[in-house]
């Protein structure tokens, strides 16, 4: 089955509209296209859940980045980036399991987005262990079945205690499937606000885009 593009508020203006088919679509089809690997058939046979992961962490930070009149987030990267988590990420549909939306916003960007981007994933501070993978490889139909639902697919987003080397640590767990659902549905979300759609199609005009 082909990509699902994104589902977007009816009253979305045009500029914003033709932003969001030219730039958001194809990165999602991007992790829409690693979703479905290994294909170790045709020697395809890297999963690429971690890349799909860094995909999908950087797209929160551009719509964090929309939000601004200028499109920029330097010294706040951070704040932004947990403020757009809290405000459009549907945590009613999609708590995490063990911990608060806002500790789990806050680890987004803290233990994933930020070693992901700039440190290979490596981290030194934190009791702690840091999972990204998936329950299986999803089938396209399967991809478009939950591009198309409302409902939740599950958890995105797990916490549990568990021991390590003789030590009682923290694992957390970012499903990459069930995370495409909930940030693809941030789109939906952050469309839905009037008030906000018309400050990005502003700024999207001021700035020639």
């Amino acid at each position: 089955m082909p990509y699902t593009p994104l589902s977007l508020n009816e009253n979305t203006p045009s500029r914003l509209k033709r932003f969001i088919e030219q730039h958001l679509n194809p990165q999602f089809e991007d992790v829409f296209c690693m979703l479905q690997l290994p294909k170790p058939e045709v020697g395809l046979n890297a999963s690429c859940h971690i890349s799909a992961a860094n995909s999908l962490l950087a797209l929160v930070s551009g719509l964090a980045a929309l939000r601004e009149s200028n499109f920029d987030t330097t010294g706040v990267a951070r704040t932004k980036f947990i403020k757009v988590m809290l405000d459009y990420y549907p945590w009613s549909q999609q708590p995490p399991y063990g911990t608060t939306k806002e500790v789990a916003a806050e680890d987004l960007y803290d233990n994933f987005r930020n070693p992901l981007s700039h440190a290979l994933g490596l981290r030194t501070r934190g009791n702690f262990v840091i999972n990204i993978g998936r329950v299986g490889v999803p089938s396209s139909q399967y991809l478009e079945r939950i591009s198309n639902s409302d409902t939740s697919p599950g958890i995105a987003l797990t916490y549990r205690d568990v021991e390590f080397k003789g030590e009682g640590i923290k694992e957390k767990t970012l499903d990459v499937v069930n995370f495409y659902w909930g940030v693809r549905q941030m789109v939906s979300e952050l469309t839905s606000d009037s008030q906000e759609v018309t400050k990005i199609e502003n700024a999207l005009e001021t700035h020639g885009v």
